[in-house]
């Protein structure tokens, strides 16, 4: 049977309903819902880019060096490294440096 014959005793809006085209595949929402994840991926790596490109950090130049004269030019009593010290030291004992109450 032909698909001619199977429409011939249909009237004319039957007819046009049975021969309609599927929509196009933009407008079906699970396509939407399947492609979100990979757009989503797409704009955030384009924003990651943006973001390491424009906001890139200079490279330091001899930074061993710096960090080997900033290291002799500072003592373990230097009252820079006063607060860092206490610090430490009350993580590792669990006490108040120097006496001070917690409150």
């Amino acid at each position: 049977m032909s698909s001619k014959s199977k429409l011939r005793g249909l009237s004319v809006g039957e007819q046009e309903r049975l021969v309609q085209k599927p929509p196009a595949w933009w407008k079906n929402p699970y396509c939407w819902l399947i492609l979100i994840g990979p757009i989503t991926v797409v704009f955030a790596g384009l924003a990651t880019v943006w973001i390491a490109v424009d906001g890139a950090d200079p490279v330091i130049d001899n930074y061993y060096q710096k960090g080997l004269a900033l290291s002799k030019g500072t003592s373990i009593e230097s009252p820079e490294l006063l607060p860092a010290r206490q610090a430490r030291n009350h993580a590792a004992t669990g006490g108040t440096p120097n006496g001070v109450s917690g409150r």
